[in-house]
């Protein structure tokens, strides 16, 4: 497998570090699996949108609120490896808090958006298995 380092910003303030990237890996071909460090400045927000494959977002640090337009988001806590578990289920129209320790699985029919609670910022863990090429966020609109 081979490893590639890819500076990643959505936005500004919405700023990758410490990615990687690895394309093409085994069982997903024209896809490219990366885990990168998201760190999101307090008061932000990053309008409807989807990422064009699977992510598994962990708050490391801070309170994201985050809504799902269409579809839904399991939220976990645990270790994905051993026994998670299932904190709640966000579903379409509603708005939740993920707090630090909690992990949810966004999934690529998921619109959903999200911005920090409070003063302090956010920093997200992402593990993602998108399309190879696509942006780490593709704009959704939020109509039906």
């Amino acid at each position: 497998m081979t490893i590639t380092k890819t500076p990643t910003t959505i936005n500004s303030a919405w700023a990758t570090k410490g990615s990687a990237a690895a394309p093409d890996p085994a069982g997903a071909k024209g896809k490219t699996l990366s885990v990168s460090r998201l760190t999101i400045v307090a008061g932000d927000a990053l309008g409807p949108h989807i990422h064009e494959g699977e992510q598994v977002s962990r708050v490391e640090k801070g309170t994201l609120t985050y809504m799902v337009l269409k579809g839904d988001a399991p939220v976990y806590t645990g270790s994905p490896e051993g026994a998670p578990k299932l904190v709640h289920r966000i579903r379409a129209g509603e708005t939740a808090d993920i707090e630090p320790g909690q992990w949810l699985v966004e999934k690529q029919s998921n619109v959903h958006s999200a911005r920090t609670r409070g003063t302090g910022y956010v920093e997200i863990v992402l593990a993602s298995l998108l399309r190879t090429g696509a942006p780490p966020a593709t704009p959704k609109s939020n109509k039906k």
